[in-house]
């Protein structure tokens, strides 16, 4: 019997130990103990927003910190940082005074060295003009003196001669009619020249060329082959001169008719070179056409022979 009784006492034990693991705690856990105790932590903050800063002395919106006192050491420390700060922006404040005055210096210099340039570029305009109007009234000087003074070289005459040979090609040349004033043409014949110096100083000759051609027409450009080097001077108005080549032209008997006929004509053409008063070397040139019906040479040919250039 005794032992069914401690088994028994066992038994409600362990009954009474289920019902409180599996009964009792889960109830005491339940979410509605939760649910309950939330509305505690809601009405925590509320009881602390009770206690917000309202600008009083127990609540307060700023706390203020006050610092602990400073040490001797500290106030000599600061008191030399002031110093050195002074003495700084001291030498700043001269600094910066005497960049003024020297930017106003700079200012001014550059403001005196501005008009000194203009009155200089002033006065160089009027120096130029000055200098211009002197050189032109020289230039027209010289040119009065050139004018006045130079050798003027000119054409007076022109004729055409007629030569014979008697005894020959090999023998001596005679010279028939001087000038060739009509019809027929020669056959050998040279053209014979007469300059005339208008101007004061002399005129020296040093250079002569002589050509001939036969055609309607002269070629458009000139070309010389029978150059011949001289060394005469004429006078102021000297036309007392004549200047012929030493070689003759001859015309074939077809060249002469055609000629005669006015079919074709004959042409004179050339240069002379001389020297002018500043001993610069010119050169003049020339071109002629032959009047069978006349006897004379007129001026004629395209502008490319006629010219007074230098050499």
């Amino acid at each position: 019997m005794p032992k069914i009784t401690e088994g028994q006492y066992a038994l409600g034990g362990l009954t009474v130990l289920a019902i409180w693991l599996f009964g009792v705690l889960p109830f005491l856990n339940s979410p509605r103990e939760i649910y309950i105790q939330k509305p505690e932590a809601i009405e925590q903050p509320a009881k602390q927003s009770a206690t917000e800063p309202k600008g009083t002395p127990e609540a307060p919106f700023f706390v203020e910190v006050i610092p602990a006192p400073k040490s001797a050491k500290e106030h000599d420390q600061e008191a030399e940082d002031r110093e050195e700060k002074k003495s700084a922006d001291q030498w700043l404040v001269r600094w910066t005074a005497a960049l003024f005055f020297a930017t106003s210096g700079l200012i001014l210099a550059t403001g005196g060295l501005g008009y000194f340039a203009f009155r200089q570029m002033r006065d160089m305009k009027e120096s130029i003009a000055a200098a211009k109007k002197s050189a032109d009234a020289a230039r027209t000087q010289a040119d009065a003196f050139i004018a006045v003074e130079a050798p003027t070289f000119a054409f007076s005459a022109f004729k055409l001669a007629e030569y014979f040979f008697p005894n020959g090609l090999d023998g001596n040349e005679v010279k028939g009619r001087d000038p060739v004033t009509s019809a027929p043409v020669p056959e050998f014949m040279r053209a014979i020249i007469l300059p005339t110096n208008y101007g004061k100083g002399a005129l020296r000759l040093l250079q002569m060329c002589i050509e001939y051609h036969v055609g309607t027409e002269l070629p458009p450009d000139p070309f010389y082959m029978t150059a011949t080097g001289i060394n005469s001077v004429i006078k102021q108005d000297q036309a007392d001169t004549w200047f012929l080549q030493p070689n003759l032209f001859r015309l074939d008997e077809s060249q002469r008719k055609e000629i005669d006929a006015g079919k074709s004509f004959l042409w004179v053409y050339g240069f002379f070179g001389y020297i002018g008063l500043l001993k610069d070397r010119r050169i003049i040139g020339f071109a002629l056409r032959w009047n069978h019906q006349y006897g004379i040479f007129i001026a004629g040919g395209p502008p490319a022979y006629s010219y007074d250039k230098q050499a």
